[in-house]
């Protein structure tokens, strides 16, 4: 069973540490995925490694909660993801698939990422994206009764009535 951590290597209560995160798996996988975000210390302290809250604190920052259970959530999914279609387990693979699943859900702009790999902004790159394809399964299906004519999908041959003479047949 993966375990997913938020990686801290310092006890500094001073400064920025990069917004890190560690996927384990027995002793057998190890991979770290870092949001290129650099957080201020002592919002950081409050979190244990699972992301939660400590007990007892009632001062933190709720929105670097939100983002910690985002991305969570996309590790965990892109994970899963990388362990069902064999992909490699390696840190890169599990960077390129947490930022692809960031970006297809509006989590995370093209130009964040971007930023992460010291890479230019581009035109339009701060409007998140959203996928045109994402719909509930009860809209698809309506959807998919809607494209049919006479009980029959319109990707089937209609019959040629054109014909030159007016009846439809052979000349």
């Amino acid at each position: 069973m993966e375990r997913i951590t938020l990686y801290c290597r310092t006890t500094s209560a001073r400064g920025t540490t990069n917004l890190r995160f560690r996927v384990t798996n027995g002793r057998a996988v190890t991979m770290y995925y870092s949001t290129g975000r650099r957080i201020p210390n002592e919002q950081l302290a409050v979190f244990t490694p699972e992301g939660s809250i400590r007990p007892r604190v009632t001062v933190y920052n709720p929105k670097l909660k939100a983002d910690i259970d985002e991305y969570f959530a996309a590790i965990n999914a892109a994970y899963n993801h990388m362990k069902i279609t064999g992909m490699d387990m390696r840190s890169e693979v599990l960077q390129a698939e947490v930022d692809k699943i960031q970006l297809e859900t509006g989590a995370s702009t093209i130009n964040e990422i971007r930023a992460k790999y010291d890479r230019p902004a581009v035109e339009n790159g701060d409007e998140p994206m959203a996928s045109a394809n994402l719909m509930t399964l009860k809209a698809l299906m309506a959807k998919g009764e809607e494209a049919q004519i006479g009980g029959r999908p319109t990707t089937q041959p209609q019959p040629n009535n054109d014909s030159q003479d007016g009846e439809g047949g052979e000349e």
